[in-house]
């Protein structure tokens, strides 16, 4: 080929060999220049549809111009030959310099800010890369960045399901000859991509993580003996975080975890993002990040005609904070926004929550001066902190322990609360002074205070909304639940405070939440007006909502039974807690927005051991959205749900607890959830929930039998243990008149599906019921005047019982002789209380306080007792997740 001519170009030499043909330097006579050519093999051609599909996005690359992306200057064709015409690059690409050894940070910096940029560029005109590799990447002699091969490969032999052909990877199959290049680039393809499956920019963003960590270590990040080795290296092997100069660069490093989360939906949404951050510095720690529009900006300026979107969680990573500040007013207008990033750490020897129970979204003052926040120490306990934004400093509000969700009063002097380790709402001064109870709350969901000296709350997980006076006083109910909801939460005053919204929560966890619109005025029915992921705010004539994890803005007018389809997307990758139906956003009367981003804890929920007499922990199988662990009998299996594997909603799977390893247990189409172990655990009970009807459910675990409905209602019930003799089923099941839990038995070997009620407690709630080994007693917990507590009845019904804890507990577990009851406090304290049951009464002894678990949370059982009795099985943050934040 050298020395031929090809249409107007001379063929001067060869420069490169790889999986999409011969590379060569020639010369461009009819413009003066020097160019590659990428000469397309003959086994190449001769497919149309493969050629028209190279031709469009060759075409693509050919409209996409940026300083770090080769050019791509056409594809032409001449007796038989097919070649690209590409920019020439005199300069080295990163493979050989890696081989070197580690780059610095500086060096990092400035190579990783103009691949995120040529990536961003490429992106926003719909191109991903699909092969990002330090073969991919040059260096000209000028130090500019230049990202080589945008998509071509793929283009040519497409998309496939099928892992087995070309084209999950290409250059795999084009270079099967090239062992270096096989690994090479199977070491830098997504899990998604590994597993065969489509992918789209986040592979991109995957592949840049394995590069940034690869520059700042020199030490190939997944790598193995055959393209199989690398591959399983690239599905299951942990990173070595410690290799990273988390000292020295601990934003970037962040920004590398971020990057290369296994889970697509968890990882860094924009590679945009990460641009920004790598522009606009690093951060030292977790922090809060606020972004302002409409003020002088501190970096380059929103691109004109966007909604900008801010690198928030990239840059904190795995924390759980970052957030911004918008003006509203600059929606209306057609003038770019300002942006002003200003960064908050958390206090000293503090860390903003990671266990899940978020105990303190941020929260601005009305007046959009200061904002409040929870954070919580190394041992788990929370404070309530405060910043004026125009300080440096965040100062804990002394007497606040266990201070969660807050909210303001209307004139910005106060701050109201949930004490959770009191089970008390409560208000404290911002000027100073010690916190003032209001009313007790067993676990409030959400307030809001107006002018007229009235606090609206939900109380507890599963009730309507209440008033109390903002001095104290008796709560009053304001709204009633029926069926078709499990919780009210998340009220907001709209102006005027006569009228408010307010968040129900669906039986159904498929479902988005329904806003409601409600007054003072309890003889009039709330009006359902929007829809959402999570909570919303109000301000400036718009209703801030979550949709598919992007805040939103939409014009909504005092008074509208519904809001109007659209809006505006303000934020992207907004933190939520799907259980507790909680965006983290809140927003000021001058319209000025406190947000935070990133994955939610559910995202990085892991299995793991504890041991019961050191705390020791092991984790156990992948990390994934997993909850409500229930051991089987024999302790070899454990039954768990899954909330992000299927697109189905929630199922349950096997967990094999020698290995790990994960097994689908149901493929239903509506939720799953609530499981439980016969007593000779060859079967497990659930509660299918789907089209408004909840249906108990019995399932074998071998053999070829299919899941049996026990019952059918139309109102929610869930199991919760079966008898140590395999007669009996405990229940919870909702009361229609009133929505409270009460607690039923079905005869499991009787010939109907009616239920026996055994416990109810007016104006209360019963759950978490457990029987003792020799099926005389059942533990329960309950929430009574004071706190949720855990009680013990007769197995047989009557309106003995026993109280265990006095301090606030749940989910009680029994050891194998029946001797220990073990509760979950809320502070995270895992209690095992001595008891006697050998007689006609029961005896509650003292407790010890074992080790510190994850908080329960209404997502249900955070923790079951292996038979062995000596260590528990959570489902729980990731400890190498904590480990590394």
């Amino acid at each position: 080929m050298v020395g031929k001519t090809l249409l107007h170009y001379e063929v001067l030499e060869q420069i490169g060999k790889g999986g999409m043909g011969e590379v060569f330097k020639a010369r461009d006579s009819k413009l003066g220049r020097e160019v590659a050519l990428n000469i397309l093999p003959p086994e190449l051609v001769g497919d149309p549809e493969r050629e028209m599909r190279f031709q469009r996005e060759a075409r693509a690359l050919a409209s996409l111009q940026h300083p770090n992306v080769a050019s791509v200057y056409g594809f032409e064709e001449v007796d038989d030959v097919r070649f690209l015409v590409m920019e020439l690059i005199a300069g080295t690409e990163l493979t050989p310099r890696m081989k070197e050894g580690p780059f610095s940070v500086a060096e990092t910096r400035d190579i990783a800010r103009q691949i995120a940029s040529g990536l961003e560029a490429a992106h926003e005109c719909g191109i991903v890369h699909r092969d990002l590799k330090p073969g991919n990447v040059m260096i000209n002699n000028e130090g500019e960045v230049k990202i080589l091969d945008f998509g071509l490969a793929q283009a040519w032999f497409g998309e496939s399901d099928d892992q087995s052909t070309s084209g999950t990877n290409p250059t795999m199959t084009a270079a099967m000859t090239q062992v270096g290049a096989i690994l090479g680039t199977a070491a830098y393809m997504s899990p998604e991509q590994a597993r065969g499956a489509n992918v789209d920019r986040r592979a991109d963003i995957w592949a840049f993580g394995v590069l940034l960590f690869e520059l700042l270590t020199g030490k190939q990040l997944f790598q193995g003996e055959t393209i199989s080795d690398t591959l399983a290296a690239v599905l299951r092997a942990e990173p070595e975080w410690e290799l990273l100069p988390v000292d020295e660069a601990p934003g970037l490093c962040r920004l590398i975890e971020r990057c290369l989360e296994r889970n697509p939906k968890q990882r860094l949404r924009d590679i945009g993002e990460a641009r920004i951050f790598l522009q606009d510095g690093d951060v030292s720690g977790s922090s809060l990040s606020f972004s302002v529009l409409g003020m002088p900006a501190a970096a380059e300026p929103a691109t004109p005609g966007r909604t900008p979107v801010f690198l928030l969680a990239a840059v904190a990573a795995l924390c759980l904070a970052a957030g911004g500040m918008i003006g509203w007013k600059v929606l209306a207008k057609s003038d770019p926004p300002h942006i002003l990033h200003t960064m908050i750490p958390p206090p000293e020897s503090t860390d903003y929550d990671l266990k899940g129970a978020a105990p303190g979204p941020a929260t601005i003052s009305p007046d959009g001066s200061m904002v409040a926040f929870s954070a919580a120490d190394e041992e788990g306990a929370s404070l309530l902190y405060l910043r004026h934004l125009d300080k440096g400093e965040s100062v804990a509000l002394s007497g606040t322990e266990g201070a969660a969700y807050p909210f303001w009063s209307p004139d910005s002097k106060f701050i109201g609360y949930f004490d959770n380790e009191e089970a008390k709402l409560r208000k404290v001064a911002v000027a100073g002074g010690p916190p003032v109870t209001l009313c007790v709350a067993e676990n409030v969901k959400g307030g809001s205070w107006n002018e007229h000296g009235e606090i609206i709350f939900a109380p507890t997980a599963s009730s309507q909304i209440f008033m109390v006076p903002a001095i104290g006083g008796e709560p009053q109910a304001l709204t009633k639940m029926d069926s078709s909801f499990n919780s009210h939460r998340h009220p907001r005053f709209l102006p005027g405070g006569r009228e408010f919204l307010f968040v129900a929560r669906p039986n159904t966890s498929s479902e988005d939440n329904t806003i409601f619109r409600a007054t003072m005025d309890t003889s009039l029915a709330p009006v359902p007006i929007a829809r959402s992921q999570a909570n919303f705010e109000y301000a400036q004539g718009h209703l801030l909502t979550v949709r598919e994890g992007v805040l939103m803005a939409t014009p909504y007018l005092l008074g509208q039974d519904a809001i109007t389809e659209g809006g505006t997307p303000i934020v992207e990758n907004i933190l939520t807690l799907p259980g507790a139906a909680v965006g983290v956003f809140s927003v000021a009367e001058n319209g000025m927005v406190v947000f935070q981003t990133g994955a939610a804890t559910g995202a990085n929920q892991q299995l793991y051991w504890t041991e019961l007499e050191n705390g020791g922990q092991q984790p156990l199988g992948e990390v994934g959205q997993i909850f409500n662990p229930f051991i089987s009998p024999d302790g070899k299996l454990a039954i768990v749900e899954d909330r992000e594997s299927s697109n189905e909603g929630v199922d349950l799977w096997l967990v094999d607890l020698e290995t790990g390893l994960r097994t689908r247990f149901t493929f239903a189409q509506g939720d799953e959830q609530f499981p439980c172990w016969s007593a000779d655990g060859k079967t497990v009970y659930y509660t299918e929930q789907f089209d408004q009807k909840f249906r108990l459910m019995e399932q074998p675990v071998e053999g070829q039998g299919g899941a049996a409905i026990l019952i059918e209602s139309d109102l929610p019930m869930a199991p919760s243990d079966c008898s140590p003799d395999g007669k009996f089923l405990l229940l919870n099941v909702i009361r229609e008149e009133d929505q409270n839990v009460e607690m039923h038995i079905l005869d499991l070997q009787g010939q109907t599906s009616e239920t026996t009620l055994l416990a109810s407690t007016p104006e209360a709630n019963l759950g978490g019921g457990m029987y003792s080994p020799d099926g005389r007693w059942i533990a329960f917990h309950t929430n009574t005047a004071a706190a949720w507590d855990v009680f013990v009845m007769p197995a047989s019904g009557g309106p003995r019982k026993w109280q265990v804890s006095t301090d606030g507990s749940v989910y009680p577990n029994w050891n194998s002789t029946g001797t220990e009851l073990f509760v979950s406090r809320f502070n995270g304290d895992l209690r095992s209380f001595e008891v006697d049951g050998s007689g006609e009464t029961f005896r509650v002894g003292k407790f010890r306080t074992l080790v510190n678990v994850d908080p329960p949370t209404e997502e249900g059982r955070n923790y079951d007792l292996h038979p062995d009795d000596t260590r528990i099985l959570q489902a729980g943050i990731d400890p190498a997740f904590r480990a590394k934040v």
